[in-house]
């Protein structure tokens, strides 16, 4: 199993958080993990990326130019990195910021209304999660529990005060995926 991921947004929309946790989730079950953050100086609005690499084997290079995975936040992601996805791969798109869709020869394309579905749960902030739940249900190597279960260990001090929420829109997600399916 080998799996190089792209999450990209900009600034304030948690692509680092939501890597993190992907790279946290593979090496508790024992994978090999490159995390790779790729950000602006601006704290919102710049931005923001994370390469994320997952495999069984030992990883010999970091560097991710043609993801099997795409995880796009927003427009500006979607333009930039929806293409760059390798043949039959995956990309998941924020509906609710991306309404024009995505196009992409050969890929599994699909759209998560993340943005929506988190104000919906009172936590804007939380559309990373929900794409993150999405991805669970859709790719065989991360499961829902496993990402929750990751969650839950390593979040700490005043950021717990968002758990439940980030639990509920990594739920979500997987449902609206398995919906989607």
């Amino acid at each position: 199993m080998h799996r190089e991921i792209a999450v990209a947004a900009i600034g304030g929309q948690g692509a680092l958080t939501a890597g993190n946790l992907l790279a946290l989730t593979a090496m508790a079950k024992g994978l090999h993990v490159a995390a790779v953050p790729n950000y602006l100086p601006e704290v919102r609005g710049a931005e923001a990326n994370c390469f994320v690499i997952v495999s069984d084997e030992p990883i010999a290079n970091c560097l991710v130019t043609e993801p099997h995975v795409a995880l796009l936040l927003c427009a500006v992601s979607a333009q930039k990195y929806a293409s760059r996805v390798r043949e039959k791969g995956l990309i998941i798109y924020n509906s609710t910021l991306v309404p024009n869709g995505v196009t992409h020869p050969s890929a599994q394309i699909v759209a998560v209304p993340a943005t929506e579905t988190a104000q919906e749960l009172g936590a804007i902030q939380a559309a990373n999660m929900v794409m993150l739940g999405a991805y669970a249900t859709l790719d065989d190597w991360v499961t829902l529990e496993e990402l929750i279960t990751t969650l839950q260990d390593t979040v700490k001090g005043r950021a717990r005060k968002y758990l439940e929420v980030n639990i509920s829109a990594l739920r979500a997600g997987a449902d609206l995926a398995r919906n989607l399916r």
